[in-house]
C-alpha cells in the first residue's frame, strides 16, 4: 500500500473491528463484520460473521449493506472511528482526515446496463423467456426476495438473449460492473469489461448470503473473483 495514512487507516480498523473480510487495495475498499449488527441489533459479543460493513478509506466513506437504511450505518468514515475508536485512533484520525474530499481527477466511461436488460417485473409472465430465466434461477435457489434485492433481470433479445444479468452498485449508487450468464445451457459468466476490470458471480453464494447486505455486495455480497465496486 503506497499511501502511508491509508495503510495506518487500514491498520486502525483492524484494531477495531478484527480481522477484514476482503480487502481490495487497487480500489481501496475493505469490509468487517458490521458492530451495529453484531452488537446492538443482535447483542453478540463478537463479530457475526457477515463482513456487511464496508469502508472505502481513500473516499473516507463507509456503509453496512445490512443496516444502513435501518439504522443509518454510512457516511463519514469518522462516524466510525469516534464511535468505536480507542483515544490514538481518534487523535490521530483528528490529523489526517480531509476538510473536504475532493475525488481525482481521473474521468471513466459511465458504465450503464445492457438496451437489452428487463426486470422481471416489468415484463408479462406469458413471455416464454422470462418463465425459461424464472425457472433457471429458482432451480438454482434463488428467491423472489434475492432477484429483488439484486436486482437481478432478464435479456430476451439482442447481444444478451438468453442471458441473466446482475448489476452491481458502488456506495454512491452508481453502476460499477455487471455480469451475465446464460439461461438456456451451462456456460461460464461473462463480465464484460467495466471500468477498471470484471467480475465472475456464484448464484449459490447468493443464496447462502442472503442476509446481507451482498449487495450484500463482499463474501456477503454474494461474489467472488475480482471485485470491482467501489
Amino acid at each position: 500500500m503506497e499511501n502511508t495514512d491509508e495503510g495506518l487507516i487500514v491498520d486502525m480498523l483492524t484494531g477495531m473491528f478484527g480481522d477484514f473480510h476482503i480487502h481490495n487495495e487497487y480500489r481501496h475498499q475493505i469490509s468487517f463484520d458490521c458492530p451495529v449488527c453484531s452488537y446492538d441489533i443482535k447483542g453478540l459479543d463478537k463479530g457475526d460473521g457477515k463482513g456487511n460493513l464496508e469502508v472505502n478509506y481513500a473516499d473516507h466513506v463507509f456503509k453496512c449493506w445490512a443496516c444502513a437504511e435501518t439504522h443509518n450505518t454510512k457516511g463519514h468514515l469518522g462516524w466510525l472511528i469516534e464511535r468505536y475508536g480507542g483515544k490514538k485512533d481518534k487523535q490521530y484520525y483528528e490529523l489526517i482526515r480531509p476538510d473536504e474530499f475532493v475525488k481525482g481527477d481521473k474521468q471513466y466511461k459511465k458504465l450503464v446496463l445492457p438496451k437489452e436488460y428487463h426486470k422481471f417485473e416489468d415484463v408479462s409472465d406469458i413471455f416464454p423467456e422470462k418463465r425459461r430465466a424464472m425457472n433457471y434461477l429458482k432451480g438454482r435457489g434463488i428467491t423472489q426476495d434475492i432477484i429483488d434485492k439484486y436486482d437481478i433481470g432478464f435479456a430476451y433479445e439482442g447481444d444478451y438473449a438468453g442471458r441473466i444479468i446482475v448489476p452491481s452498485y458502488d456506495l454512491e449508487g452508481e453502476l460499477n460492473y455487471f455480469v451475465s450468464r446464460t439461461s438456456t445451457h451451462m456456460d461460464r459468466f461473462d463480465a464484460p469489461r467495466a471500468m477498471r476490470g470484471y467480475q465472475s458471480i456464484h448464484f449459490h453464494r447468493l443464496q447462502r448470503n442472503q442476509v446481507l447486505s451482498g449487495r450484500d455486495c463482499s463474501t456477503d455480497f454474494g461474489f467472488n473473483g475480482h471485485h470491482d465496486r467501489r
